[in-house]
């Protein structure tokens, strides 16, 4: 707020600040106010909220000698990054059977879409900052996501950290009805980091480690099973061959004659040409 040679008090966006009140001390009873574009002022007389003035081209002009008038200037244009987390947050590993716990940090990005909503949380502050946003949502936050970060984890398991984008998304979504009530609303909802507890980590690695073990065992056994097939598959092969050139074989077969070594027929008792008896 600046006040110039012309008595017109600026009213100015401050780096950090979603709410800040107007200084109207020195003031003219009748005083001209600049609005900069994104600010909406909400005036209070004698402690009530009267109504709100934004940014326009004609001239503003406020009763400054009014009982108690007080302006609060609202940042609605630019968005607030709020710091936010949870630990220690309890869950059922379905998957390995065990209890985990797990944490998270992120940053909730916001932006007022109802100033005169979000100034009724903050009746006696004179300065929003980022930090008393962080603060007055810290335990509906804290709730929110502890509920929401368990029934992720409880459905995805260990992958859930691998899927931080959607789990974001996921968490904005349920967030946005609770700050939708104090005024403003979710721009952004993105996870930092999510930390599971040290023993959670080694039960989590030992099981995987095992179910590979398992894995690899199978596909050995696996890989031994068709090779031993193979090999029988060869010998049924090899037999039936065998089996089918027999007949052939004893096709070509015959009885010659030792006294007068006529060839004869495979199992003839006397010979075809002399008639003596066939010496086997």
């Amino acid at each position: 707020m600046l006040f110039g040679s012309s008595k017109v008090v600026k009213i100015e966006k401050r780096e950090g600040l979603l709410a800040w009140d107007v200084n109207l001390a020195g003031a003219d009873k009748k005083q001209e106010i600049k609005i900069e574009n994104g600010i909406q002022c909400v005036r209070f007389v004698n402690g009530v909220k009267v109504d709100s003035l934004y940014s326009s081209t004609a001239k503003t002009v406020v009763n400054t000698k009014e009982d108690e008038l007080r302006l609060v200037a609202v940042d609605i244009g630019d968005k607030h990054n709020l710091r936010c987390g949870c630990s220690d947050v309890s869950f059922t590993d379905y998957e390995i059977n065990m209890e985990g716990s797990v944490g998270m940090n992120a940053v909730m990005t916001v932006k007022v879409i109802n100033a005169m909503r979000f100034v009724d949380n903050f009746p006696r502050v004179t300065e929003v900052t980022e930090a008393a946003a962080e603060e007055f949502f810290r335990t509906p936050l804290v709730k929110a996501m502890s509920l929401a970060l368990r029934e992720t984890v409880n459905r995805f398991g260990r992958d859930a950290e691998n899927q931080i984008y959607n789990l974001g998304n996921q968490l904005k979504a349920y967030l946005e009805p609770t700050v939708r009530d104090a005024g403003l609303s979710v721009e952004d909802f993105s996870i930092n980091n999510i930390c599971f507890s040290p023993e959670y980590e080694r039960a989590r690695k030992a099981y995987f480690e095992k179910k590979e073990a398992d894995r690899q065992k199978k596909k050995e056994q696996r890989e031994e099973q068709e090779e031993q097939e193979r090999e029988l598959d060869v010998l049924e092969r090899l037999s039936k061959m065998r089996s089918e050139k027999k007949p052939a074989a004893a096709d070509n077969e015959g009885v010659y004659c030792s006294v007068c070594g006529h060839k004869n027929r495979a199992g003839v008792t006397f010979c075809e040409k002399c008639g003596n008896r066939i010496i086997k």
